[in-house]
């Protein structure tokens, strides 16, 4: 048996009673019993570096003490909940890669709904977007491996791997009695995370994939592309598409909410006991877009897409249009550790303005629309009006409103929003 292990053992064994006994310096005899007492927690330093000792002493086969140290980490975190995770340095790296913009995988968010690993959002772009992985598919099993008591973590390390390689990727969606086996290239992943569209003249749409770097600074600039598109002029309505964004900066979230927020409270957050950690303000800045907005979210708006729908809700600044979303009011704090590695550690809850919690609810939208096509409406009949009727009285007062330009519009979200923002300039008196 080598004895290399056996040495680091003890070495760990000692350095770990050194930590506990540290914390015991300059107490009383009484207060050095107590410590003693198996409810101290550091009493359990000495129980782990034992079990260590004896795997690496006796297991049936080599072990390696680095990963038996990494795992029990991880265990550790695991049992908290299902955002905070410990990272290996490739794990960090990687996180920080997909907050950048860029990353390799299949291109799917994913986390945990009723315990089971379930698709968040397939990112477009990726493969699972191409091969109709869609929001709320259960992953059932991963290259034949069930995934039914996986943790988050697992999930995204069994998904993960090399440019270039495949996955086979087992899914379950609701309403459907076979599973779906899709083989999923691993490919880089560029996320566009900010796509703006003039639906029709005065009306325009901003869709938000992600929110990662300069998230705020990308929506200016392609509210301005709107507005050049429109002829110079100011736009009518706005569509702020949030469906299918996982979330991502807190930090991007707070700034999208400030762009449409001219004064008061977009965020709040909460840590143990309800300490307030944070609140975040709308500056006032005279970069403040006032448009009439209607935001689309559904069960794919996650994270700061649901602080920025809660706070433009809360304050009446827009109409919120869809399905309710995913509800994940949590924040999470990315902390290095010293050999490269790090900690995701869940912090606090976030709050809406009226302190509402997100956390397990998420956003009902203020009208709910199904993310369906509607199908394309019929060519209008050839039907005989007064004027085609002969010696019609002429209108010498009024001359008929030309027809618009539009763009066909079938996804019933859409078009929900588009009307509601017609109507509201109706009845404002605006559009008469």
């Amino acid at each position: 048996m080598p004895t290399q292990p056996r040495r680091r053992s003890f070495w760990i064994l000692a350095l770990l009673l050194t930590f506990g006994v540290g914390f015991l310096a300059g107490s009383t005899a009484d207060e050095l019993a107590f410590a003693k007492d198996t409810s101290d927690p550091y009493s359990k330093l000495e129980t782990f570096a034992q079990v260590l000792s004896q795997v690496e002493r006796s297991y049936v086969e080599e072990v390696n003490q680095e990963d038996l140290i990494n795992g029990a980490i991880k265990g550790m975190i695991q049992s908290l909940d299902p955002h905070s995770s410990f990272l290996t340095p490739s794990e960090l790296k990687e996180l920080r890669d997909r907050t950048a913009g860029q990353f390799v995988g299949v291109g799917i968010e994913v986390g945990v709904r009723d315990g089971a690993i379930t698709v968040i959002a397939p990112l477009p772009g990726g493969s699972a977007e191409a091969a109709g992985v869609q929001t709320g598919d259960i992953i059932v099993s991963v290259n034949g491996a069930s995934a039914r008591s996986w943790t988050l973590q697992d999930a995204i390390k069994a998904i993960r791997g090399e440019e270039g390689t495949s996955v086979d990727l087992e899914f379950q969606r609701k309403g459907e009695a076979e599973t779906l086996h899709l083989l999923l290239e691993r490919k880089v992943v560029q996320v566009v995370s900010v796509e703006s569209e003039l639906l029709e003249p005065g009306y325009g749409m901003i869709a938000v994939k992600s929110f990662v770097r300069n998230v705020g600074q990308d929506v200016r600039t392609q509210y301005d592309t709107l507005v050049e598109a429109n002829g110079g002029e100011a736009l009518k309505g706005l569509i702020l598409d949030l469906r299918n964004n996982p979330g991502g900066l807190l930090a991007e979230g707070v700034d999208l909410a400030n762009i449409f927020l001219e004064s008061g409270l977009i965020v709040s957050t909460e840590g143990r006991s309800g300490l307030e950690l944070a609140r975040h303000e709308a500056q006032g800045r005279s970069s403040y877009i006032d448009v009439p907005l209607v935001v689309l979210v559904n069960g794919g708006s996650a994270s700061a897409s649901e602080i920025v729908a809660g706070a433009l809700q809360d304050h009446h600044r827009a109409v919120i249009v869809g399905a309710r979303t995913f509800g994940k009011g949590s924040v999470q704090n990315i902390y290095d550790l010293e050999d490269g590695s790090g900690l995701k550690l869940t912090i606090a809850r976030y709050f809406t303005p009226a302190h509402r919690s997100i956390q397990g609810q998420g956003i009902t939208p203020d009208i709910e629309a199904a993310d369906v096509e509607l199908p394309k409406p019929a060519a209008e009949p050839d039907r005989t009006r007064e004027a085609d009727l002969p010696h019609a009285l002429e209108n010498h007062t009024t001359q008929a409103k030309p027809e618009a330009e539009r763009k066909e519009i079938t996804n019933l979200p859409t078009r929900t929003a588009l009307d509601q923002l017609k109507a509201f300039r109706i009845l404002s008196g605006k559009e008469l």
